[in-house]
């Protein structure tokens, strides 16, 4: 299930709104479609969606997507040494909130 209608009401913004922004960046898309992606009824076809939305919210794709990182990655980050990055990734895989870089 996608975060898009989570992220749409933290930022207190309606469909129109949201959808008004979203064409500002170049995503010709209108607030129907907009609805029916957040129920997961369609998929979009813009192949730049995601990345578009995810920048406009300032969070990782996967975020949005709710896509969950597998054993593979949890052993990868335990075996970081360096703790900016290690902050970096833990905040990032669960807020989806990108970090200013420390290093």
């Amino acid at each position: 299930m996608n975060k898009i209608k989570e992220l749409r009401k933290e930022n207190n913004l309606t469909l129109k709104e949201l959808t008004l922004e979203l064409n500002k960046k170049g995503l010709k898309i209108n607030d129907g479609q907009l609805s029916k992606y957040e129920r997961e009824n369609q998929t979009p076809r813009n192949k730049d969606f995601w990345k578009i939305l995810a920048d406009f919210f300032d969070v990782s794709e996967s975020y949005i997507l709710a896509v969950f990182a597998s054993d593979d990655f949890f052993k990868l980050l335990s075996a970081i040494t360096n703790k900016a990055i290690h902050k970096q990734f833990i905040v990032l895989l669960f807020t989806g909130r990108r970090v200013k870089s420390e290093i």
